[in-house]
């Protein structure tokens, strides 16, 4: 005996429009970009204060050793300086060009679905 195969069909009420689905779309991918804003956002001000600690370390070593408090060789010191510096800047540029690149996708969708909000209201 063979059965038929039965299709349950829901019923048109129960069916979501394709608005609502762009709606769950949206929501999760602004969900989704604002979670990357702030984990972004959270290494960046970790890096900062490391960074600033790190320059305040190198102001109190030039300090202590302008005050003969720290005995070192001035090419010793000025290399230090120099070092921790250069270590600096270039950290902040790395940092800024890979933890914020400039993400074009991210915003045309963005884009897409704030016109897409307006084009229905």
């Amino acid at each position: 005996m063979v059965k038929k195969a039965e299709f349950k069909f829901k019923k048109k009420s129960e069916r979501r429009s394709d608005f609502e689905k762009s709606d769950s779309i949206e929501t999760s991918l602004i969900s989704y970009f604002d979670g990357l804003r702030k984990l972004r956002r959270s290494y960046a001000t970790k890096l900062f204060w490391l960074l600033s600690g790190e320059i305040l370390a190198m102001s109190l070593v030039l300090i202590f050793s302008g005050l003969g408090w720290l005995k070192f060789e001035e090419w010793v010191v000025a290399l230090f300086a120099e070092t921790v510096l250069v270590q600096t800047a270039v950290t902040i540029r790395i940092v800024v060009k890979n933890l914020f690149p400039e993400n074009k996708l991210e915003n045309e969708i963005l884009n897409f679905f704030s016109k897409k909000n307006e084009e229905h209201e």
